[in-house]
């Protein structure tokens, strides 16, 4: 809790002087998809929308922390970008698939260290691109909601916003993601009208 509560202190004093820079922006119309999950400390999130012109688009973010006494360090991997609409489809409203080698993804591996008393965070980026994406929703009943506005959310390096309307229902999803083995993970199956979906970089 005390590593925690530090992380967060950094957080918070980093925020008011952090600016941000887009990186990507997508126009989701169609089917959406997506998955959560923590697995050995490492956390993994995956998101994959329709658009129009025969475009899909698929988001990705991983990392994992370790703390001492005097500071932390995060490691993982972003990736995003555009697919086929080939590579991802809804069957009805109970399922849903991905197959994709991820060749038109592109984004970076990073790492970063920040320590607590000076909030000095030294980064280290490498750029990345590609992987293979084989995942499968099916619908389950733990949920269903519909969404109408604006959100945001934020991963340390990384801030995700989305405006516009969507529904989704609860589904579990299996597979293989960039080699990591799922089984019945958490996620949801959904369809997206006119939503706008962009990422910013935190710098």
């Amino acid at each position: 809790m005390k590593r925690m509560m530090a992380v967060f202190a950094v957080l918070t004093a980093l925020a008011p002087v952090a600016s941000a820079a887009e990186v990507s922006r997508f126009k989701a119309n169609g089917a959406s998809a997506d998955l959560y999950f923590e697995q050995n400390g490492v956390y993994t999130s995956l998101s994959v929308y329709q658009g129009d012109q025969n475009q899909s688009y698929l988001s990705y973010y991983q990392s994992q922390c370790a703390y001492t006494d005097v500071s932390f360090t995060c490691s993982g991997k972003n990736l995003y970008g555009a697919l086929s609409n080939r590579d991802f489809s809804l069957q009805g409203k109970n399922k849903a698939t991905l197959s994709t080698n991820g060749s038109g993804l592109s984004g970076t591996s990073f790492t970063y260290t920040c320590t607590y008393d000076t909030y000095d965070c030294n980064f280290q980026e490498t750029p990345i691109s590609g992987g293979t994406f084989q995942v499968t929703w099916n619908k389950s009943s733990e949920y269903s909601s519909h969404n109408t506005g604006t959100s945001q959310s934020e991963y340390f390096n990384f801030r995700y916003r989305s405006s516009g309307s969507y529904s989704s229902t609860s589904a579990k999803a299996s597979g293989n993601v960039l080699g990591v083995s799922l089984s019945n993970v958490s996620g949801s199956i959904g369809v997206s009208k006119s939503r706008s979906i962009t990422i910013e970089k935190l710098n």
